[in-house]
């Protein structure tokens, strides 16, 4: 699947990646009550950045059976349909291309996904990536004039980090027991604590 969002800020990053990380994992993962966290390291997806609200809680939607409770079920088939809805061809991947665009709200990437991020953006100070067992691609491949940067942090962990278009800095960015896949121009003075780093 492929969003394209053109110069505004985009919160929608975060609401795609909330939505289709949950209903990829929620017949993978529980909470303690039998309900299922937003795949962040504390359980829960960041989804309240800057300038961006969570979405509405419609509480009739998911009780499917209206039996005034939501099950762990209800729950599950209500975040594949949300997915369905942005995913629309299923394959797990969310690709977001555009002209200076702003990724505001921090969230976790893992198990199979992927999140390709093209074009110029940044993402907002203090933002946060993680990745885990998932691939993330950072820039437009083979497109230098493609520029991006980030003002918090992205790592990756037993997955795949993929750099394409061009960044002044990659210091925010950290690898560990993952695949490093150049596809833009960065010179070895640049690579070469990345790949350090990735034992």
């Amino acid at each position: 699947m492929k969003l394209t969002q053109k110069k505004a800020g985009l919160g929608i990053v975060a609401v795609a990646v909330a939505v289709l990380a949950t209903a990829a994992l929620a017949d993978k993962h529980g909470g303690p009550d039998g309900m299922m966290g937003m795949g962040g390291p504390d359980g829960m997806m960041g989804m309240g950045g800057p300038g961006m609200m969570a979405p509405a809680f419609d509480f009739a939607a998911i009780d499917a059976n209206k039996d005034g409770k939501i099950t762990p079920e209800e729950l599950t088939a209500w975040r594949a349909a949300q997915a369905a809805s942005i995913d629309s061809n299923g394959d797990g991947q969310l690709s977001v291309d555009g002209t200076n665009y702003t990724v505001d709200s921090s969230f976790a990437v893992s198990d199979g996904q992927t999140l390709s991020l093209q074009g110029t953006w940044t993402t907002g100070v203090g933002v946060t990536i993680n990745v885990t067992n998932a691939t993330v691609a950072l820039g437009t491949p083979g497109d230098v004039t493609k520029t991006w940067d980030t003002n918090g942090s992205i790592s990756v962990a037993n997955g795949t980090m993929k750099l394409g278009g061009s960044t002044s800095s990659l210091s925010r960015l950290s690898v560990s027991n993952s695949t490093l896949n150049v596809v833009g121009s960065y010179t070895t003075a640049q690579i070469h604590p990345l790949l350090a780093s990735n034992t």
